[in-house]
């Protein structure tokens, strides 16, 4: 192989970097931008998104991903009272999406204080799933005879469904 192809690759990383810094900025742009002339919140969320999908191995992955917990947490934050249970959903499984993805992060505080708001404006979050997902409480805690998955009954020991 001849010396141009390495250089030629850390060329093309090199400026598939500055690709995914300019999507990250746009997407920061979106989310300081917050409600202004729209909701520029999801708008953020579908920037980081696609670039995370674009570019899976970026150095930015984790700031992509920090930026999209927040943006749905702020956009869950604004909605109508019909929606705001729902959005808090979504940001539950965002944070943990996160912290899957990065258990040592910096940003692990903030996204656990996220967490803990959303929770507590879900109701009963944690009763209608099978096991009690949180960070203080073990994951294998059993909270009910019920057995659920996005709030449909898969089994009822007392009635045998």
């Amino acid at each position: 192989k001849s010396d141009k192809v390495s250089i030629a690759q850390n060329a093309i990383f090199e400026l598939q970097d500055k690709l995914v810094l300019k999507e990250l900025e746009n997407a920061t742009l979106y989310y300081n931008l917050g409600t202004y002339m729209g909701n520029n919140y999801q708008s953020a969320v579908i920037v980081a998104k696609n670039a995370i999908k674009d570019y899976p191995y970026s150095k930015y992955k984790e700031q992509l991903e920090m930026l999209v917990l927040k943006s749905r947490y702020q956009e869950a934050l604004q909605s109508t009272d019909e929606r705001k249970e729902d959005r808090f959903r979504d940001v539950i499984d965002e944070y943990y999406s996160f912290i899957n993805d990065f258990p040592e992060s910096n940003n692990r505080h903030e996204a656990d204080n996220i967490f803990k708001i959303a929770s507590k404006h879900v109701k009963n979050w944690c009763l209608n799933m099978a096991y009690c997902p949180s960070p203080e409480a073990p994951t294998n805690k059993k909270l009910t005879n019920k057995f659920y998955i996005n709030n449909i009954i898969l089994f009822d020991k007392a009635n045998g469904l």
